[in-house]
């Protein structure tokens, strides 16, 4: 259930951003839930906070600190990607190990 709302305009409340969460889909939310609404805080106050694009001066400049958060964002979900590799790779490696213990309980 979502009761009616109204928003003024020019306005996005946060919470209208979070739609997407609900029930066994982010909600309660987990640390990596909590991450990712931290990161989309951040990414809203840098967009908040870019000079706008009036002239060229403003403009280059905005266009340098978007690409350097871009590289900044990239790094990120490298480091997320090389964390669930290596929480992938363990969990094998374990597997593989219980069952090779197994197997050597069987055939003793």
């Amino acid at each position: 259930y979502s009761p009616d709302y109204f928003i003024t305009p020019n306005q996005v409340p946060e919470v209208v951003t979070l739609t997407h969460l609900t029930f066994g889909m982010g909600l309660p939310a987990t640390e990596s839930e909590l991450k990712i609404i931290e990161r989309t805080r951040q990414k809203r106050l840098f967009q908040q906070m870019l000079p706008p694009p009036t002239d060229e001066c403003s403009l280059e400049v905005r266009m340098a600190l978007m690409e350097a958060q871009e590289f900044r964002d990239w790094a990120e979900r490298e480091k997320q990607i090389r964390d669930l590799q290596d929480k992938r790779l363990t969990l094998l490696k374990t597997a593989l190990m219980e069952r090779d213990a197994k197997r050597e309980t069987s055939h003793s």
